[in-house]
């Protein structure tokens, strides 16, 4: 229509315009919602005053830290990553079972995706503990917010191949500390 108006020296014409319009709006809702909009035409013949889309609410399930049993140091552990890969941050708080903490310890940690970040985290916690004092008389649990991480931490025939490197540095560390245990937290 444009190249018409142009070329052509056709005049503008607003209705024509504003169908072309209505006509894009109801193929783009069938496209984004077929559910809701199942029919072009409908959509294109009677088009909805309002809203039928209702936005789902996403409730934060609330976190509650719990101390870690007698003999026990407890590590919560997170890592990310600004894009995918980029920069990354760790950092980790180690626990006793009177909620005191040990260390805390932020770290800038280079170039890596979220995953790797919150596994190079678990590595650094496996590195503090395994060479600090508490390890002589403490077991060790580590909590990830991760799912991905706890499970290949677990079971490492389960973590992706360019993680094996690191992976096998984290089983060398395990064999240095008394009772290693992870959990999602």
């Amino acid at each position: 229509m444009r190249n018409e108006i142009v070329f052509q020296v056709r005049e503008w014409n607003m209705e024509q315009v504003l169908e072309l319009a209505r006509i894009r709006v109801a193929i783009w809702a069938n496209a984004k919602w077929p559910r809701i909009y199942p029919s072009v035409l409908e959509v294109y013949h009677q088009p909805p005053t309002q809203s039928q889309l209702t936005k789902k609410s996403q409730e934060r399930k609330g976190i509650i830290w719990e101390k870690p049993d007698q003999g026990q140091m407890k590590f919560n552990v997170d890592g990310t990553a600004r894009r995918c890969p980029g920069p990354t941050r760790i950092g980790e708080i180690l626990r006793d079972c009177s909620r005191e903490a040990k260390i805390i310890f932020p770290k800038a940690h280079g170039e890596a995706d979220s995953s790797l970040a919150k596994m190079m985290v678990v590595k650094e916690a496996l590195l503090i503990f395994s060479v600090s004092q508490r390890n002589e008389n403490h077991k060790l649990l580590i909590e990830s917010d991760s799912s991905n991480t706890v499970k290949w931490t677990k079971h490492i025939n389960l973590a992706p191949w360019r993680m094996r490197q690191l992976i096998l540095q984290m089983e060398r560390l395990k064999v240095e500390v008394i009772g290693v245990k992870m959990e999602i937290g």
